[in-house]
């Protein structure tokens, strides 16, 4: 099981059918905390609901500054990965491909963005964080419920895998690649985000079949979590584009 701190992260869990297990709420607590609505939903899951002493949430709390309630939950499922689909099957949008992504702060905000771009999978490779992570829980506001997230640590044998049944798999690079907005993120993509420090790694990059980077004004580089989330961001619109009508991009490999 998880502990998820305040209101919001728990309301957050339990929209997207969490489990809860039970529920903390700090003794004396105000009306204004709205706690109430969560005691409710907790007793309609058979969830059991404690008043602890003042103070207790705050020895216990990972958190600087700790709401007055916390809860516990199963925690998000991280199974094998299934046969991956073929391309011809429905996509709602395309894989995310953790490479190494060791902080468990960038991997819950791109679990969060995954999740708000349409990705319903995220594949958790070799040396990324546990999503369970209380930073992890915090960061995806909620997300790590809302997704399929697979273990699969054999990362350039998951892409082999996946480029045998017909998916095309995009990585993220600082620099050397193709303009994102130029490669066409549609159908069956797996997008790969590797670590902030050290990138995806030769076992990885071997395996890519387009390399794209984020054009700048200035820098060298971006957090592996926002260049991840424009990439999935930009993903989404091209789906967009093409429900409406619109001009795709060019293909992978093709002009830009």
């Amino acid at each position: 099981m998880v502990v998820l701190e305040g209101a919001r992260l728990i309301e957050g869990a339990l929209e997207r059918g969490a489990r809860m297990r039970a529920l903390y709420v700090a003794a004396g607590r105000p009306a204004a905390t709205g706690t109430a609505p969560l005691e409710a939903r907790a007793a309609a899951q058979g969830a059991e609901v404690f008043e602890v002493a003042t103070g207790a949430l705050e020895r216990v709390a990972t958190t600087v500054t700790p709401q007055p309630v916390l809860a516990l939950f199963d925690g998000p499922d991280a199974g094998p990965p299934d046969p991956w689909p073929p391309p011809t099957s429905p996509v709602p949008g395309p894989l995310l491909v953790l490479a190494g992504v060791s902080d468990p702060g960038n991997l819950g905000t791109l679990v969060r963005s995954a999740e708000a771009a349409g990705v319903t999978t995220v594949v958790r490779g070799a040396g990324t964080a546990d999503p369970s992570n209380p930073k992890s829980l915090r960061a995806s506001a909620g997300a790590v419920f809302g997704v399929t997230i697979v273990d699969a640590p054999d990362t350039p044998g998951t892409l082999d895998a996946l480029r045998r049944a017909g998916w095309t798999t995009i990585g993220t690079v600082p620099s050397g690649g193709r303009a994102v907005e130029a490669v066409a993120l549609t159908g069956a993509v797996a997008l790969v985000v590797g670590s902030e420090a050290h990138g995806l790694g030769p076992a990885v990059t071997d395996r890519l079949d387009e390399r794209v980077s984020i054009p700048m004004e200035a820098g060298e580089s971006l957090n592996a979590a926002v260049a991840g989330s424009i990439v999935l961001f930009e993903a989404a619109r091209q789906r967009r584009a093409g429900a409406s009508g619109g001009n795709r991009r060019s293909s992978a490999g093709g002009d830009p």
